[in-house]
């Protein structure tokens, strides 16, 4: 009801209330009742049209990049287009039911860094859309391979393999960026199996051995394995064996 209705509505509705002789003098009020029930009429009317026009029409969606049985061996993008009787307001992607990104402007593109999902299985992927009435639509499922062999390591720059260690000073640790990973753990051992871990740190970006490492004897050296684990928002791994160290009694 518009704000002139109410005035209109609650005004007269206070004279009726107020005037104790309305029932004596309908005639005199008939026009004013008349005039409100036409007023609660065309509210009525209105609220109908409005919820008839509300919007149910959830949005299309199509894939159009990668292709169905593909076999993938480096990063992808996905392009999916979306179609909606308003507007789409936002575009999710998922790999195997898990969201790896979100898009809100046409083209809606994502890139997926394959690399923590190469194992040479089949990966399924699919994109939700949604509007601004919160309808929801899915594409169809397109089900690609992701092969082994896209599998990206990070490139280890320091320290280098058997490098000969001398001294107590920190050892840095720096390598290139995995693409698509948030984080990285590193641990250092003097044996392969990893059960006597000497040094340990989870980090975002390069860091340092800050701990002694043993010595080898007067005469030998001691081995000290470093190995590293990378991985995404969706805790995707990826193992690597990274260098070999050999620390020598100075």
């Amino acid at each position: 009801m518009k704000i002139i209705e109410r005035n209109i509505f609650f005004k007269y509705l206070l004279i009726l209330i107020k005037d104790r002789v309305l029932f004596k003098n309908f005639v005199k009020y008939r026009c004013i009742l008349l005039l409100i029930v036409s007023l609660i009429s065309i509210q009525f009317i209105s609220n109908c049209t409005i919820i008839s026009q509300e919007d149910k029409k959830s949005p299309e969606v199509t894939i159009l990049n990668p292709k169905n049985s593909m076999t993938i061996t480096q990063p992808v993008k996905i392009i999916a287009e979306a179609r909606d009787n308003r507007e789409v307001t936002k575009v999710s992607f998922l790999i195997d039911d898990q969201v790896i990104g979100e898009d809100i402007e046409a083209p809606y593109e994502l890139k997926w860094d394959v690399a923590f999902w190469a194992d040479g299985n089949i990966h399924k992927i699919k994109v939700i859309a949604a509007d601004a009435s919160m309808n929801i639509g899915e594409s169809e499922t397109v089900s690609v391979t992701v092969s082994n062999d896209a599998e990206v390591l990070p490139v280890i720059k320091s320290p280098k393999n058997n490098s000969l260690i001398r001294s107590k000073s920190k050892i840095p640790l720096k390598w290139n960026p995995q693409e698509g990973a948030i984080d990285y753990a590193i641990a250092v051992a003097t044996d392969k199996e990893f059960t006597n871990v000497v040094f340990s740190i989870i980090t975002s970006k390069p860091s340092t051995i800050t701990s002694p490492m043993k010595k080898g004897s007067t005469t030998g050296k001691l081995l000290h394995e470093i190995v590293m684990e990378c991985g995404d928002p969706l805790v995707n791994i990826i193992h690597l064996q990274l260098v070999v160290l050999i620390h020598q009694h100075s």
